[in-house]
């Protein structure tokens, strides 16, 4: 998880002293050892509020949704989010939502979600959405990825097609979830 969570933060400025110290985490083994301890302080370096309030127990896995399911996604509990999009926003809603004009206020970068979106067809993302829940059937909340999953909903509303929505997920579950601040709730 905290492998392919760097990768796609990878883009960001902050990294680019350690991309300077000659690191590259698309060359970085998660399963050795030492790769896996510099991946976990590339990204704690950054990442450290989100990730210090998920749950030590935390299970996760790398799991697929049905198409249906990416609309009923739910976007982060995050103070940009929320401020933006109200509480308990699912993803289609946000997508809608960008699409008539709302206003971002703080958190959520709107014209990077239309580059994603003018991107889908032509760029290969290979990096998974990273979601969080109480437990397998749901409901998820987006803890990494909700730009680009905004971005594809956006695409599927647009062409009236779901072909490019993405299926492979990283799930991370934890029966005490409910505590962590990221966690969306309907």
């Amino acid at each position: 998880m905290q492998h392919e969570f760097l990768l796609t933060e990878w883009y960001k400025d902050h990294f680019r002293q350690f991309e300077l110290d000659g690191f590259e985490p698309s060359k970085l083994d998660p399963d050795k050892s030492s790769d896996a301890k510099i991946i976990e302080k590339m990204l704690l370096s950054f990442r450290a509020p989100i990730l210090s309030n998920l749950p030590v127990d935390t299970v996760w896995q790398i799991g697929e949704l049905e198409r249906n399911e990416f609309k009923n996604l739910l976007v982060i509990r995050e103070r940009g989010w929320v401020l933006t999009f109200g509480n308990s926003r699912k993803v289609q809603d946000v997508a809608i939502a960008v699409s008539n004009g709302v206003q971002e206020q703080g958190g959520v970068n709107i014209p990077l979600i239309q580059d994603i979106k003018k991107s889908i067809g032509t760029h290969p993302f290979k990096e998974r959405i990273i979601l969080i829940s109480t437990g397998e059937v749901g409901p998820y909340t987006i803890i990494e990825g909700n730009h680009r999953a905004v971005a594809y909903q956006q695409k599927s509303l647009e062409i009236g097609s779901e072909k490019y929505l993405p299926k492979e997920v990283i799930l991370g579950t934890s029966t005490s979830m409910y505590k962590c601040p990221w966690l969306n709730q309907p």
